[in-house]
């Protein structure tokens, strides 16, 4: 079994687990193509597809796995920074201000992972502009807690918010 076949299992079971969701298979011509939906609103906030690595930007022909998931704007942009070797891109055929592609490789860890496609269900709800000003920060705060956890603090502190 390959890291983006047992990755992709992974994600579709925690989806299953955590939230009750399971992915619908809608396109005919992309069998394996899925979408997964909050129940209550039936909007999309991740979609698993299998596309040619090059259009995607990268290098060879063959076909990986991605995750697509809705992302605060500012916090897209600095996700996508990292570029191709950090694994996470632009919203593919998604509005790329508020989509993120994560390469199903291995490149990104699920560790990762699971908090994006946590921030996507919640944007994707009905409660979505109630999600707080630092949510991004949060987030940030999950995927890199070594790195910012000083920075993080000194901004929420800044905002007249306690640090966590």
């Amino acid at each position: 079994m390959t890291a983006s076949v047992s990755l992709r299992d992974e994600i579709l079971e925690y989806a299953f687990r955590q939230y009750g969701v399971k992915p619908e298979y809608l396109w005919r011509t992309s069998p394996g193509n899925a979408v997964l939906r909050r129940p209550d609103n039936r909007k999309w906030f991740a979609v698993l597809l299998r596309v040619p690595r090059n259009r995607l930007g990268l290098s060879g022909e063959e076909e990986t796995d991605i995750l697509d998931v809705k992302c605060d704007p500012a916090l897209a942009g600095a996700l996508c920074a990292e570029g191709k070797a950090g694994g996470i891109l632009p919203g593919y055929h998604m509005n790329k201000n508020h989509w993120i592609t994560i390469l199903l490789d291995g490149t990104v860890k699920k560790e990762r992972i699971f908090p994006l496609l946590e921030m996507s269900r919640e944007l994707a709800g009905s409660g979505a502009a109630a999600l707080p000003a630092d949510a991004p920060l949060l987030l940030i705060h999950r995927l890199y807690k070594s790195t910012f956890s000083k920075r993080f603090a000194e901004i929420r502190y800044a905002r007249g918010r306690n640090a966590p």
